[in-house]
């Protein structure tokens, strides 16, 4: 350390000889908790458009030594009011509800059964003996249990009653007839309803 001649305390290291400006060679002493060093932090953050404090403190570096100068930068940065609207945190997901009962309930798969179709696909029926291998569309129902959440899926030919219909007597034959039916009151599960 050595003074200038203004009197100011300057750190010297083994940068003497490079290619530098004299300030960045020998940057100015600050007290870290002196109001001055506070004030020049904060002028050198809004000069460069409120950047991070990795990079104030870069740009303080190379005219100005602080000691511990990366805690106080944080800290002083962690104050400041435009930074916090723009790098604040995002809202936070609302708190998942409790399961309902239904979803807890001991009982055989499917029994509580969530159903709901999606599609169009495109499906290739493959008969080996025919050369015609043409593709037709046809939509999936998916049943879901609501407390094992298992799934089976049954590919109907038409997104109507009718088809959702034969659908639903193929899925009570396989793992027998749901005591609650789940559903977002599409269409076609209102007029099955109704049938």
């Amino acid at each position: 350390m050595t003074f200038d001649e203004k009197g100011f305390i300057r750190c010297t290291g083994r940068l003497s000889l490079a290619p530098l400006p004299f300030e960045t060679k020998a940057p100015i002493l600050l007290d870290p908790y002196h109001p001055l060093t506070k004030l020049i932090i904060l002028n050198i953050h809004e000069e460069n458009k409120h950047i991070g404090y990795k990079h104030t403190l870069t740009e303080l570096r190379q005219r100005f030594w602080i000691v511990q100068g990366r805690k106080l930068v944080r800290n002083l940065l962690r104050k400041c009011i435009i930074c916090r609207k723009i790098e604040g945190k995002c809202y936070a997901y609302p708190p998942s509800p409790p399961l309902t009962a239904l979803r807890l309930k001991d009982t055989h798969p499917f029994d509580t059964t969530g159903v709901d179709n999606f599609g169009p696909l495109f499906v290739k029926e493959v008969f080996y003996e025919k050369k015609d291998n043409s593709m037709y569309k046809a939509w999936v129902t998916l049943y879901t249990c609501a407390s094992t959440r298992a799934i089976l899926l049954d590919l109907v030919p038409r997104p109507n009653s009718t088809s959702f219909i034969n659908s639903f007597r193929r899925m009570i034959a396989r793992r027998g007839c749901p005591n609650n039916i789940i559903s977002d009151n599409g269409k076609k599960f209102i007029s099955a309803e109704n049938k």
